[in-house]
């Protein structure tokens, strides 16, 4: 299905949207949104850092806030060549969805197109119980 509003339970703008219900309740805690991104040659890297600026104070205004970056350096196990992860915590799914459909976001999504050659979202939550103890 394509679609270019995120719906309950769905992603975001013009890309095929994953139906299948979340693992993780629908409760009000916190998301965390796994980005890994793949620039295009030549300026794609610039326009994402220019798109990254402009909608950090939208994430902002729906309470959401950008974790560290990171730069893969090689993959040891399996095969993953993007280049670049972060994650976005938002204060629940609410507060992304509010951010993937606001008309801000959708006024300045064009630059993310412009700048990726392809791109990985997915939804996390913290479980409930740590795997290092």
């Amino acid at each position: 299905m394509t679609d270019n509003k995120i719906s309950e339970n769905n992603v975001v703008e013009k890309t095929t949207v994953n139906l299948k219900k979340s693992s993780q309740s629908e409760k009000s805690s916190s998301i965390y949104m796994l980005n890994a991104v793949w620039f295009k040659p030549d300026n794609g890297e610039v326009l994402y850092r220019k798109y990254m600026k402009v909608v950090g104070p939208i994430i902002k205004r729906v309470g959401g806030r950008k974790l560290k970056s990171f730069v893969p350096d090689r993959p040891l196990i399996g095969e993953f060549d993007a280049d670049l992860l972060f994650f976005v915590e938002y204060p629940d799914w609410q507060a992304f969805k509010d951010f993937a459909n606001s008309p801000e976001y959708h006024k300045v999504a064009y630059l993310k197109e412009e700048a990726l050659e392809k791109s990985l979202l997915i939804r996390c939550g913290r479980p409930e119980r740590s795997f290092w103890s």
